[in-house]
């Protein structure tokens, strides 16, 4: 079991090493199994890592927390993951993840080049703004799709289901 809790004015700080920082300095916070129960980031910075949050066969929650500049802002397989009030900008890939039950609250997948790539999936999201990634936005294969009150805009394709079902309901796509 892996927990991180700062708080806002004093975040605990994931990052590089290195004098001139880049994606992928290091690798990632790594949770495999949770039988002791839910891994939690609340309050974090992480950066400069391959992936910054990377879980399989875990429970996690990811709450108030900033994801830039990796190569991977989090990837999961095979878990249970809830994502509130959260940034993942600068990215290569904000989000991405497979077998998976996912819930995205209130944050942000901006300015990456593929905000959230997803294949296998159950995914609901509500309150969240997906703007300016230069692939996808949402991009779900195989998967189930619950899209409520988002708004996904300057994204080259905004939301994008292969053999998929979606309800999307209350969102402004642009």
């Amino acid at each position: 079991r892996f927990i991180a809790s700062g708080s806002k004015e004093n975040p605990v700080v994931f990052t590089s090493a290195e004098s001139d920082p880049a994606p992928g300095d290091w690798g990632a916070l790594n949770m495999m199994m949770s039988d002791n129960g839910e891994n939690l980031l609340e309050n974090c910075l992480v950066e400069y890592a391959y992936r910054g949050f990377h879980s399989h066969f875990s429970i996690a929650r990811l709450s108030s927390s900033t994801f830039r500049h990796n190569q991977r802002g989090a990837q999961f397989q095979e878990s249970e993951v809830v994502i509130s009030d959260c940034d993942f900008n600068q990215n290569f890939n904000g989000l991405q993840f497979r077998d998976s039950k996912v819930q995205i609250e209130r944050s942000r997948i901006v300015g990456n080049h593929w905000g959230i790539r997803a294949v296998f999936v159950e995914l609901q999201m509500r309150g969240n703004s997906v703007v300016g990634n230069r692939t996808n936005g949402i991009s779900l294969r195989d998967s189930k799709l619950s899209l409520r009150d988002n708004r996904v805009a300057d994204n080259r394709r905004g939301v994008y289901l292969q053999r998929s079902e979606g309800e999307l309901t209350g969102n402004r796509i642009e």
